[in-house]
């Protein structure tokens, strides 16, 4: 996956810089604290329990993950494991193989989760947490490089894990203010509809833009003469929601929304849902 080199921001140039290195009591909880801004507290739950995830029948180790992320409507689930440049294809592929084939459906683990979302909200209906925990799916896994060193090398080893998200939480430096620095998340985001899919979206055979089919009156209700916004990949792209006889199209607005439809191939899709306090532009 390509990186930004260089961003600009509050008028000062940031390069990015390899990630220093950082203890694991220090690491997880900014990530989490990023999270939360990207996803909002309101919607999710993130919470890190100290509880170790096993594969019955396997000779793999059992293994804790990091963090896990619920949506408070409980309609599916993400665990995420921070990987860092010291950490081996061997222990790394240990640890996807557990998290996506182990035992979450322990009571330990759920009354942890359980206690978590209480102390989020007091008056949330404990029976019918539960209930709601114990039905979940198969957690999705994410993979989260703190740095890009040897990370594609790392994934391509993973490639039979076909469902394995990927992100990366990369550090940036003033060029001329190496004292400021700050972290960037980009990649996959564990984003669960809390409403409803709104649009599928795909590339125009002619134009540099996306057709929508399916297209759900709901979305235009977000439609004005500055555009949309739509959260792609952990970042915003802008676009012009157009009509024209009975087809609804999105025109890019901005560089990144560019770059994303010049990238797309003609048969790849995307789906627009619809996440209450935001909307997002995901590939299927």
């Amino acid at each position: 996956m390509d990186h930004v080199d260089s961003i600009v921001w509050q008028d000062k140039i940031y390069s990015r810089k390899d990630q220093k290195a950082l203890e694991v009591q220090e690491t997880n909880p900014a990530i989490q604290k990023d999270l939360i801004k990207h996803l909002g507290d309101d919607h999710y739950v993130i919470a890190a329990p100290n509880i170790s995830i096993f594969c019955p029948g396997d000779d793999y180790p059992a293994h804790v993950p990091d963090l896990y992320v619920i949506p408070k409507n409980f309609t599916d689930w993400c665990v995420i494991e921070v990987e860092r440049p010291a950490h081996t294809p061997t222990h790394i592929k240990s640890q996807i193989h557990v998290f996506t084939h182990g035992i979450y459906n322990d009571d330990v683990l759920l009354q942890n989760l359980k206690d978590k979302i209480i102390e989020m909200d007091s008056d949330v209906n404990q029976d019918l947490i539960t209930n709601a925990l114990k039905s979940l799916p198969q957690p999705k896994v994410l993979l989260l490089f703190d740095s890009d060193q040897g990370a594609s090398k790392h994934i391509e080893n993973l490639e039979s894990y076909l469902d394995l998200k990927i992100a990366y939480w990369l550090r940036y430096e003033g060029i001329n203010t190496p004292h400021r620095s700050f972290r960037r998340y980009d990649g996959w985001l564990p984003l669960f509809p809390t409403q409803s899919k709104l649009a599928v979206a795909h590339k125009s055979n002619n134009h540099e833009r996306f057709n929508l089919k399916k297209c759900s009156s709901l979305l235009t209700r977000f439609n004005h003469r500055d555009g949309i916004s739509l959260l792609h990949g952990g970042h915003e792209t802008k676009w012009m929601l157009y009509q024209t006889e009975n087809k609804w199209i999105l025109i890019p607005m901005d560089a990144q929304a560019s770059e994303l439809v010049s990238k797309t191939k003609h048969k790849v899709n995307f789906i627009i849902n619809d996440y209450q306090s935001h909307l997002a532009l995901e590939r299927v």
